[in-house]
């Protein structure tokens, strides 16, 4: 029993099953994780936000992580479109007033 037990192949098939338990735990909490933030972005609603919301809350995103950020969290493509939808939604709010 004991020359069965420290056998090569019997180990190898211990530690090829460990590996892949802990391989396939990674991805069930990866997937889960993904699930979560997928959640959390379908709980926005932009419909039950008004427009004046929406500009205010794209000023935050932009003053908290490129205005006032030391270091840079978007990439100049992404402000530049943010900036461009709130500008849009500036002039269709003054066009409608």
């Amino acid at each position: 029993m004991i020359e069965f037990l420290f056998n090569k192949e019997f180990l190898l098939i211990v530690i090829g099953c460990l590996i892949m338990g802990v391989g396939m735990y990674i991805s069930d909490w990866r997937r889960k994780k993904q699930e979560e933030r997928q959640a959390r972005l379908n709980s926005i609603r932009l419909n039950d936000m008004t427009k004046k919301e929406i500009i205010n809350e794209l000023r935050a995103i932009l003053k908290d992580y490129h205005y006032k950020s030391d270091v840079q969290h978007m990439s100049k493509d992404v402000v530049v479109s943010l900036e461009n939808l709130l500008g849009s939604l500036l002039r269709q709010q003054n066009s409608q007033s």
